[in-house]
């Protein structure tokens, strides 16, 4: 679909959460014509890494890694780098500057100068359960269901969750027991639970094809080094042709207007 002189934010929790998340449907909606933003709220400082890295001096590498991975994808970034909560860590969710112990007003307050500033068509952030839990994915869910609910004069029209279906989820989890694997400890630290990852399929109401944007997500995935280059080793050892087969889509649902049921949305613009 045609989005010429539509526009698009993604509220992101950390440098990485667009490229490893909703990258394919941002270079698709860039491609289809419209002007697409990421404010990105994180530092990125509690992230993953192999390097012997400060706290600080990370924050200061994927504040580079982001700023790539955008060009990449064509965005226009806003980088408003609040201290990383960790993901249930005591010691990184204790600071003061993180961002689940940033006042919420204050945040709301930053997301609708923002969105005043742009004036969105259309707001793509992360689900009410972060994905996978993370608190940080949490709260840009909440402070931007916040700020479009009294976003003032300008009100984008539209707001979208990134979903994860469990059908694949299912899947993934068998196939983990099957091979005696524990599906509740994965990631680097065995810290994510897989089996409350996924919603109902009947949940989703958009589908985003990115068949033809795999490589542009790919190598935007490719320049976040340090959080292991291109993500998820699904996407990291596939060549770009099998992965359009595998995973053809990004899914979303939509949140404001309420998506109604049967409703099978495949562009973000639709009708706007």
């Amino acid at each position: 679909m045609n989005a010429s002189g539509k526009r698009l934010l993604a509220v992101m929790a950390h440098p990485d959460d667009e490229s490893f998340g909703p990258g394919g449907s941002l270079a698709a909606a860039v491609a289809a014509g419209a002007s697409v933003h990421l404010a990105t709220m994180t530092d990125g400082a509690a992230g993953t890494t192999d390097e012997d890295l400060t706290p600080d001096a990370l924050a200061e590498r994927r504040a580079e890694e982001l700023r790539r991975a955008a060009e990449v994808l064509g965005v226009t970034l806003h980088h408003f780098r609040h201290r990383d909560s960790g993901f249930h860590d005591p010691v990184t969710g204790a600071h003061p500057e993180a961002l689940i112990n940033v006042p919420e007003d204050r945040l709301v307050d930053e997301l609708q100068d923002l969105i005043q500033e742009i004036r969105p068509d259309v707001v793509m952030t992360h689900d009410e359960t972060g994905g996978y839990g993370h608190p940080d994915h949490v709260r840009c869910h909440d402070i931007t269901v916040a700020a479009i609910r009294d976003a003032a004069p300008w009100k984008p029209a539209r707001l979208y969750c990134d979903a994860t279906p469990d059908r694949w989820v299912k899947i993934a989890i068998k196939v983990m027991r099957l091979l005696r694997r524990d599906p509740t400890r994965l990631g680097a630290n065995n810290d994510v639970d897989l089996t409350k990852i996924g919603v109902p399929a009947a949940s989703i109401t958009t589908r985003i094809d990115i068949r033809e944007h795999w490589a542009t997500k790919k190598a935007a995935g490719a320049c976040h080094r340090s959080q292991q280059g291109a993500g998820p080793p699904l996407v990291r050892y596939l060549p770009v042709w099998v992965l359009r087969l595998l995973l053809p889509a990004e899914t979303f649902i939509r949140v404001v207007p309420p998506g109604t049921e049967g409703l099978h949305e495949t562009s973000f613009f639709a009708g706007l």
